[in-house]
């Protein structure tokens, strides 16, 4: 059996993360599976884990802006952990784990073929030295992988315009979902404590700057029969509940998708995104969209058909988005009966047969 390791730098559940547990599950009776975790961010991806037996390490010195000596510390955790699992296959997930990932294996006698998945190129990130660091990154080690993963056309097409790599190292696969179940609005809004009968914009997102709420926010006041729930946790929560003290932040929920259906709106204001299961858990719910015009998702929404597209950081152009919705119901009914129809594409059994035929060519 075909031993697989892979590598992530952040253990609290975004969508790479679910990318990792999803992959790992999936495959585990047909390879054999090591996870090692980084330690920033909680231990949620770490305990789904060991609750399923799969096996899983904790890298201590795995940061996504490590120090020179926690970086060295990781590489050489990494080298160990790969010499132990006699590893056939290393899967790096995101910038930093890619990075230190690859490095680790200069020098291995026996070494592993590696694929690297791209969950969004993080030098399209907000901020010009972290996009300059992340991006010599991404340069200095594209020669040390032997196949790039991305989610989508769009990071393909980054990366050969960007000259990471060539063509023939890409592969594109999308993310997947299985059938979701979903609490009806009222049994939704119950369980969340929210007005029955209340117009209600909301969102699922970790409240990372890159997720753009206060573009979202910041132009849409609530009123005593419109309100806005943001559902989610992390580093900008605090900041923005403060800011916007009238915006419902009801924090990490678990299986929060089940309540999408609470939702009379989902709106998705991203500055960068990947490939957001967030949006497929929407489209499925059958839920009118409104989200911005980056990453994947004019891949995934066709503009005016399964969902409103605005430009991000363009608060106004969110708000106009959202009362042409109000303001049309049942043009806003067929867009969300045509992405409920379009999620359909995107399996995730469909995910793990494209990644497990590439493992088996790569062997």
């Amino acid at each position: 059996m075909a031993k697989i390791l892979y590598l992530i730098t952040q253990s609290d559940m975004g969508g790479a993360q679910k990318y990792v547990f999803d992959l790992s599950f999936n495959l585990k009776n047909e390879f054999d599976i090591t996870v090692a975790i980084g330690s920033e961010g909680g231990d949620e991806l770490f305990s789904f884990l060991k609750k399923e037996n799969i096996k899983t390490v904790l890298l201590r010195h795995l940061k996504r802006l490590p120090s020179p000596f926690s970086a060295l510390k990781a590489i050489k955790k990494i080298r160990r952990i790969i010499k132990q699992e006699k590893s056939n296959i290393l899967h790096l997930n995101s910038t930093t784990a890619g990075f230190l990932g690859s490095l680790a294996i200069l020098g291995l006698k026996v070494k592993p073929k590696v694929v690297y998945t791209v969950h969004g190129w993080a030098f399209l990130e907000p901020g010009p030295l972290k996009q300059k660091l992340f991006f010599l990154f991404e340069k200095i080690t594209a020669s040390l992988k032997d196949v790039f993963i991305v989610l989508s056309e769009f990071d393909k097409q980054v990366a050969l315009i960007k000259k990471i790599t060539k063509e023939n190292k890409i592969e594109i696969i999308p993310n997947g979902l299985t059938n979701l179940t979903f609490l009806n609005k009222a049994q939704a809004r119950k369980k969340l404590n929210l007005p029955q009968d209340a117009f209600l914009v909301g969102t699922i997102a970790n409240t990372y700057k890159t997720k753009g709420l206060k573009y979202l926010l910041q132009v849409l006041v609530p009123a005593p029969n419109y309100q806005l729930i943001v559902i989610g946790d992390g580093p900008e929560r605090k900041k923005l509940q403060k800011q916007f003290p009238k915006t419902i932040f009801l924090g990490k929920i678990k299986n929060a998708s089940q309540y999408l259906k609470a939702f009379d709106i989902f709106c998705l204001p991203s500055v960068k995104e990947g490939f957001p299961f967030a949006l497929l858990e929407a489209m499925q719910a059958q839920l009118p969209i409104v989200a911005t015009k980056v990453g994947a998702i004019p891949e995934i929404i066709e503009n005016e058909k399964e969902g409103l597209l605005v430009e991000p950081k363009n608060p106004m152009a969110l708000k106009e988005a959202i009362q042409k919705i109000l303001q049309n119901p049942l043009k806003a009914k067929t867009m969300a009966l045509n992405a409920s129809l379009k999620a359909r594409q995107y399996t995730l059994e469909k995910m793990f047969t494209q990644t497990k035929f590439l493992y088996k060519d790569l062997l």
